[in-house]
């Protein structure tokens, strides 16, 4: 469990006031919303940068709960605290991160380069085609800047 988001507030009273009428907005909903504003430049770099071969990896990128594809477990979602982005593929993160595969269930493994069917016992190196983490380091200023907006939304909504 998470311990409770603390919000101390220092500065002008008049900036004091604004964000303490709008505390109980910056702990529920509200701030899920901006959150989930800030996710989405992350979002749309990574479908940028994933693999469009087949156009599924791109597809599968979203901001939300993950449950992963033949783990059957649910990994988290969004909340008022933090908002997951990512894909429930199997074969995501070796395309991100690399690695070797090599045949388990099978004596050949079976993949398409180009249109054609390829067989090998394997193992086959992945290279790694990072999609996230680069979306994560090229877009991390755009997606503080949409939350702080948000937020700044919320205040002055506020004030009316």
């Amino acid at each position: 469990m998470s311990a409770p988001m603390q919000l101390i507030i220092t500065g002008d009273d008049e900036v004091k006031a604004a964000i303490n009428a709008v505390r109980h907005q910056l702990s529920g909903k509200q701030m899920e919303l901006a959150l989930v504003a800030g996710a989405m430049p992350i979002q749309n770099a990574a479908k940028s940068n994933a693999s469009a071969v087949s156009g599924t990896l791109r597809r599968s990128i979203h901001i939300g709960g993950h449950t992963y594809e033949g783990a059957g477990h649910d990994v988290g979602g969004n909340s008022p605290q933090q908002v997951m982005i990512g894909t429930n593929l199997i074969y995501a993160r070796i395309q991100e991160e690399g690695g070797e595969v090599s045949p388990v269930n099978a004596e050949f493994l079976r993949f398409e380069v180009g249109g054609e069917v390829v067989y090998t016992r394997g193992p086959v190196t992945i290279p790694a085609q990072g999609y996230m983490r680069r979306a994560f380091e090229s877009e991390g200023g755009n997606a503080i800047r949409e939350v702080g907006a948000a937020v700044r939304d919320l205040i002055a909504a506020a004030g009316r």
